[in-house]
């Protein structure tokens, strides 16, 4: 998953109720007991798959407003570093009693992408003229991610220290700087030409693993929800033979008989499948709150 963007992914439970009983026969009457009506009644809720809480995972990009820019043409023979710029984000982050950043291989293509994008194309945005953010940029080098953030600046700073104290005196990239929303990095810094004055551009690619969390097995809800549908045709089945031996006369003999055996077998049928159903899940929900409780 990369985006899962924001997309509800909600534990879903069985609506509880009872199965239904199959006929009692007798050689000369053949009769529906009580329970099996009152469980055709109850069908509807038995067959709902309900949302419990509808929390949202986090399994989408977090970023903040478009940042401000930050315009500083001194002197573009000043170096600026990936090491550097790394090191002393780590520093900001341990002042303030966090842990240190990875720096991610995956995260700094995106970086370096995201740098050639904006001298080529000549903007100093998220979103380039193209119409891609960073959740593209993410996808395009295949970082699966709960949440990632991005920094940008633009200019010739004195040196790498200067360019993190700039990010940091800025609300929103110090936000994204010491977040602990993220436990990696990918960092760009390059120097080329920007509306006609050589410069910097310094990018900073913040991202959490998909692989921190839980796995979730996607499978397991379509088969549910297709488990569902089912339901619900065996259900209008079983209405119909219901109608049909309700209405039957006499209810004896070898016709009603194999009416009956007919019937059964499309309880047999509907109450194993209201137990694998149940089965299927209790899995998936399990899973979703080991998830949702990782991302918390």
């Amino acid at each position: 998953m990369s985006k899962l963007a924001t997309t509800l992914l909600v534990v879903i439970l069985l609506g509880g109720g009872f199965f239904i009983g199959e006929f009692i026969k007798n050689d000369s009457n053949f009769s529906l007991p009580e329970n099996t009506q009152e469980a055709l009644n109850d069908i509807g809720e038995i067959v709902a798959v309900k949302e419990e809480k509808g929390e949202t995972p986090k399994e989408t990009f977090s970023l903040p407003e478009p940042l401000v820019t930050f315009f500083d043409f001194g002197d573009p023979n000043a170096d600026l570093t990936v090491g550097g710029v790394f090191a002393w984000t780590n520093i900001q982050r341990a002042n303030s009693d966090l842990p240190p950043l990875l720096l991610d291989e995956t995260l700094s293509v995106g970086a370096e992408i995201k740098v050639d994008d904006m001298f080529t194309n000549q903007y100093f945005e998220h979103v380039s003229p193209n119409g891609v953010g960073v959740d593209g940029i993410m996808e395009q080098v295949g970082y699966n991610y709960l949440s990632v953030g991005e920094n940008l600046a633009l200019g010739n700073f004195e040196n790498d220290e200067a360019l993190v104290q700039a990010w940091m005196n800025s609300p929103g990239h110090r936000a994204n700087i010491l977040s602990d929303n993220f436990t990696e990095i990918g960092i760009s810094v390059k120097r080329g030409v920007y509306e006609g004055r050589e410069t910097w551009l310094a990018v900073q690619e913040f991202g959490r693993p998909r692989s921190d969390c839980p796995f979730i097995n996607s499978t397991l809800a379509n088969q549910i929800e297709n488990n569902k549908i089912e339901l619900n045709g065996l259900a209008d089945t079983l209405d119909s033979l219901q109608a049909e031996l309700n209405s039957f006369s006499p209810k004896r003999g070898s016709v009603y008989n194999q009416k009956v055996e007919v019937y059964n077998g499309y309880v047999a049928t509907y109450n194993d499948l209201i137990a694998q159903t149940k089965q299927l899940t209790n899995t998936y929900n399990t899973q979703v709150r080991a998830f949702n409780e990782c991302i918390q």
